[in-house]
């Protein structure tokens, strides 16, 4: 009937989703501007970052509503995602090492360019497999 996975070459990734906020004004712009740097700075490192995707920032093209307990109405927040991917596996340390270093990046970077600190930053790591 079907063939197993492991009958097809593939090959086993790891993509990792950020979303970030952009309602208050330029500082939001900004942090969306120097993670693309930073991002272009981290492929000289050897992390295997092998590219990128990001929505448009204006006008986003993302909203997203989160509240803070079951008792509060959802929040709506325009929201950039970038799309990350990375030649290593979510069971690879370095991997945990430099999503834990691209958060923190991005937090300072809010409190740096709109002076407050953002309630939580979602970095979200999942495990892709591509067929070659």
């Amino acid at each position: 009937m079907g063939s197993e996975f492991s009958d097809y070459e593939h090959e086993e990734r790891t993509r990792v989703f950020c979303h970030l906020p952009v309602n208050s004004g330029p500082g939001d712009f900004r942090v969306i501007d120097e993670l693309m740097d930073y991002l272009q700075l981290q492929r000289k490192k050897s992390l295997n970052l092998t590219g990128y995707t990001k929505t448009v920032q204006f006008p986003a093209v993302m909203e997203g509503f989160w509240r803070s307990s079951t008792r509060k109405q959802f929040l709506k927040e325009d929201v950039v995602m970038f799309i990350i991917d990375f030649d290593l596996t979510i069971r690879d340390g370095r991997l945990w090492e430099t999503i834990a270093e691209l958060k923190q990046y991005i937090k300072g970077k809010y409190l740096q360019h709109t002076g407050k600190v953002q309630d939580e930053i979602w970095v979200v790591a999942h495990s892709i497999f591509r067929l070659k």
